[in-house]
């Protein structure tokens, strides 16, 4: 409440505490709201130990303080934490999760894909359902789907994040590795042959190679040139 009464008055204002009859009140700050409950003169002290606020100066029970940048960032941190827990039930089922995914490859590729990544919140604003989203966001890192590239500094998400190989695979077509990436180059090297050649023996021999390759022998292939390129 002590941030959001700052927030009300445009820039950082002085918090005079006081104690009446009635008990602590806060004087002169144009943010406050006289309905609201100000803290105790503990509280205030156990802010300043804690770096929250600036203590001006203290009389008996008054004092006079400002929040301090620290205080004003973990303020913020908790409104966010609890936001995040108001949220209603969201669908993690893939169909909802993954044009949040989308969205994050889109952006970063039209971003061109920048190595220091991409700020979530202002891809997030973009979705159809931001707090959805959010929760969806969560579940792609945790998934090894984006990567976080900065600590979320209280936030309910990673505030910095780019595409993992997982994702390429996924949304740009990479190969699994470089075996398999291997095997996609001989069949389309075999589809070349095949098409290319006009003896209908060679042919079916090459077509009933091709087919073992991306049927029942594609296991066999595979392993074969895990061995050989060594991934």
């Amino acid at each position: 409440m002590l941030v959001v009464a700052d927030d009300a008055a445009d820039e950082p204002q002085l918090f005079v505490l006081t104690y009446t009859a009635q008990g602590p009140v806060i004087l002169g700050h144009p943010g406050w709201r006289e309905e609201e409950t100000p803290p105790s003169s503990v509280e205030v002290d156990d802010l300043e130990e804690r770096g929250w606020v600036r203590l001006d100066s203290a009389s008996g029970k008054g004092r006079s303080f400002a929040i301090t940048v620290a205080g004003r960032d973990e303020a913020r941190a908790r409104m966010r934490r609890r936001a995040a827990t108001a949220v209603s039930a969201v669908a993690l089922d893939w169909s909802e999760v993954n044009p949040v995914l989308e969205s994050f490859y889109e952006a970063y590729v039209e971003a061109g894909a920048p190595e220091y990544g991409l700020e979530s919140e202002a891809v997030l604003r973009l979705t159809e359902d931001p707090a959805g989203a959010r929760a969806a966001l969560r579940e792609l890192v945790s998934g090894g789907y984006l990567e976080e590239l900065a600590d979320n500094d209280g936030s309910d998400i990673p505030l910095v994040v780019r595409p993992t190989p997982l994702t390429l695979q996924l949304l740009a077509g990479w190969p699994g590795s470089s075996s398999e990436a291997a095997l996609d180059e001989l069949v389309a090297a075999l589809d070349q042959a095949i098409a290319s050649t006009s003896d209908e023996t060679k042919r079916s021999n090459l077509v009933r190679v091709r087919d073992g390759v991306l049927g029942a022998a594609r296991d066999v292939f595979l392993a074969y040139l895990e061995k050989r390129v060594g991934v």
